[in-house]
């Protein structure tokens, strides 16, 4: 198991990680996502978390978990945290699912395995 994360967005990122008797290796990048925590395990999908910026009003981050769960392919970080936001600025119950953002790429994410949480 490896942990990657974007170096820039944590203050303090340890180099490991003790859980039960092991140690998971903490790896960062630049080029990462910083609204991801990708936990990487050998012979297995990258599960990719969400990282909710700890200034986030709580309807927007409630918005944005209940749409990180839905597991839309191709849905970046930015265009949850960005649906989230028109979400509950517009005082609707569900966050829209119409598709990514068009415009940006954080990441520069090009490969088949798009930054979704």
């Amino acid at each position: 198991m490896r942990v990657g994360l974007h170096g820039d967005a944590w203050d303090d990122a340890p180099h490991h990680i003790p859980a039960h008797g092991r140690r998971i290796r903490v790896g960062w990048s630049r080029h990462a996502n910083a609204h991801l925590v990708s936990l990487v395990s050998m012979g297995a999908e990258p599960i990719r978390l969400l990282v909710i910026p700890p200034d986030t009003a709580v309807g927007p981050a409630a918005a944005a978990l209940a749409l990180s769960v839905r597991g839309a392919p191709g849905r970046r970080p930015a265009d949850i945290l960005g649906a989230a936001h028109r979400t509950a600025a517009a005082g609707l119950g569900s966050p829209d699912a119409d598709g990514p953002a068009h415009g940006e790429n954080q990441s520069g994410n090009t490969s088949d395995q798009p930054s979704t949480a």
